[in-house]
């Protein structure tokens, strides 16, 4: 018996369970779109989140690296959320055409709301149902691949610029500058490099040259393994399938710009609302210095935030002799806290220490004392003397100070209250916070 006749063919025999598989699943494609749909939206909480936690634990001179990790990871989620809308209304469009298609199987072939001519005319314009079935089913099939591919690359980005952002952070306090910047310098020399060799290889007389193709693979794995990471394959993979066969099917292209435009719109839209504090890490200066809309200075108004970013009172209008002030304190404000004051290093107790409560109280005390040095409060430009004392903001939870400020003496009418925050003198901020202080025809509040 000849061997080759029985033995299955294995090509076949996985192509058809691909089929199959490919054939049947629809149905959990459309379900996972919709579920993944709102799943996608929440994403956007992260990003907020993110804002935060930056905020909180990064100097302000490294807020813009900041902005460009929750942008490139809006870019992401915006990508992803697209695709999922896109596939579900394409994937939606070709399950109706599919049992129209079972009814109609085929166009009429005379109609008297066409002549003859013009039916022939648009026969011959309009694709088959069955072609067009078919074109959408591979673009829902598409879908998945193109924006994953997008969104692994984005994603990667915001992480690995996170993770040599905090190295630098923590190595810093015991590598000079120069040694922190190699790494830096390495991967823009690599991806220049990689970019040169990119336009070189297109000259005819070095498309032939094995030495120099050798060279332009070697820098390519390296700039990909840098820049994709542990997707690099998966990626390299996708944008092979799309160079080598984007002449054939020019709708790709228009795919991937698809994609690519909705993630930077959609990330362009989310920062430039005014309900986030994204645009905070970018022109944190001017929040820091204006009152307004962009530093919000009143707890009346501040019910719903996550995070205070400003000195807050009670409210615009004063109608009580004394205002409490709350001053948000920052965890990298606390390295240079322990510069200005090289004793809380020796105070801070031990959670062993057997006296760990005595022991906290004095170290409290000696950090509020420390966090008065650099805070300065003035009414109308004279200074007032207040106790700050630690504590946490009732809404946000945030670290911070506060004091208690009488104002019996002031008369009725506008005020300003200015706050000030100097840790060095490149680590300055000033808030100016007007209030109007209410007083009856008797002169009491």
């Amino acid at each position: 018996m000849n061997v080759s006749e029985t033995k299955p063919n294995t090509h076949q025999t996985d192509k058809s369970w691909q089929q199959r598989l490919k054939d049947e699943s629809w149905e959990a494609e459309l379900l996972v779109s919709a579920v993944a749909i709102f799943g996608a939206f929440q994403l956007f909480s992260i990003a907020d989140w993110t804002v935060e936690v930056f905020i909180n634990i990064l100097h302000p001179s490294q807020y813009e690296v900041a902005y460009f990790i929750v942008f490139f990871g809006l870019i992401a989620f915006c990508v992803l959320a697209a695709m999922f809308v896109i596939h579900f209304v394409i994937r939606g469009l070709w399950v109706g055409l599919l049992g129209l298609n079972s009814v109609f199987p085929d166009y009429g072939k005379s109609s008297p709301n066409y002549p003859p001519l013009l039916m022939d005319k648009m026969l011959a314009y309009l694709p088959k149902m069955s072609e067009s079935i078919d074109d959408i089913d591979d673009l829902c099939s598409t879908i998945f691949a193109t924006a994953f591919c997008i969104l692994f690359n984005y994603l990667y980005m915001s992480l690995m610029i996170t993770i040599v952002l905090f190295l630098y952070n923590i190595l810093s306090l015991y590598l000079p500058l120069f040694v922190l910047l190699i790494p830096i310098f390495i991967l823009g020399t690599v991806s220049v490099l990689s970019f040169v060799l990119s336009l070189l290889i297109r000259k005819e007389s070095l498309k032939t040259s094995k030495r120099f193709i050798d060279l332009v693979f070697i820098v390519n794995r390296i700039n990909n393994a840098i820049v994709f990471g542990p997707f690099s394959k998966l990626i390299l993979q996708v944008i092979m399938l799309f160079s080598t066969n984007y002449q054939n099917r020019k709708t790709l292209i228009w795919l991937v710009l698809l994609f690519a435009s909705s993630g930077l719109i959609g990330a362009s839209l989310i920062v430039s609302s005014k309900n986030n504090d994204i645009m905070f890490l970018m022109q944190h200066k001017q929040y820091f210095q204006r009152a307004g809309d962009f530093a919000p200075h009143y707890a009346s108004n501040n019910q719903d935030i996550s995070l205070l970013i400003a000195p807050e009172i009670q409210s615009d209008l004063i109608d009580k002799n004394v205002i409490r002030l709350f001053i948000p304190v920052f965890s990298h404000e606390s390295k240079r806290r322990s510069e200005l004051c090289p004793e809380l290093k020796d105070a801070r107790p031990s959670r062993q220490s057997p006296n760990s409560g005595s022991e906290y109280l004095v170290y409290n005390k000696s950090l509020e004392q420390c966090t008065a040095t650099y805070h300065s409060i003035r009414i109308n430009g004279e200074s007032v003397v207040s106790t700050l004392k630690k504590t946490r903001h009732p809404i946000t939870q945030q670290f911070g100070v506060y004091a208690f400020i009488d104002i019996e003496s002031l008369s009725k009418g506008e005020h300003l209250l200015e706050v000030s925050k100097k840790l060095t003198d490149d680590y300055r901020f000033d808030w100016r916070i007007p209030f109007y202080v209410v007083r009856t025809m008797d002169g009491k509040r």
